[in-house]
């Protein structure tokens, strides 16, 4: 696998149309010959009407210090890449490897995880 991007890597991104940097999670990476793409997902405040397969708490051990608030993973705006177009500088700490099962679990179980991502994203 390359070193650009790996699963687990999170970092401060805006996608095109948007104008506030969110907290992005990595959770697989497809690489061809050609490409080398991330599938990443964001969270989103828990609230009444959000997707709620997988909620996190801030007080929860080996939670991301990002997390201050409890928090929906928005697997409904979930993303795919190109690895390159992510700066280096907006990265920020890992997710632990508990973590990152608990999101690639929720992606699968997730109603809004599109059929094609959940085709990229490991079953663990």
């Amino acid at each position: 696998m390359s070193e650009l991007i790996k699963p687990g890597d999170t970092f401060l991104w805006a996608p095109p149309g948007t104008k506030e940097d969110h907290l992005w999670i990595v959770l697989a990476v497809v690489e061809t010959r050609f490409s080398h793409q991330a599938v990443m997902v964001n969270l989103t405040s828990a609230r009444k009407g959000v997707d709620e397969t997988t909620v996190l708490h801030p007080h929860e051990p080996g939670m991301h210090p990002f997390v201050r608030l409890p928090s929906c993973v928005l697997y409904r705006g979930i993303q795919l890449v190109d690895a390159r177009s992510v700066p280096k500088t907006s990265r920020c700490e890992r997710v632990t490897d508990e973590l990152l099962d608990r999101l690639l679990k929720g992606a699968h179980a997730s109603p809004w995880t599109g059929r094609r991502f959940k085709q990229m994203i490991p079953s663990r």
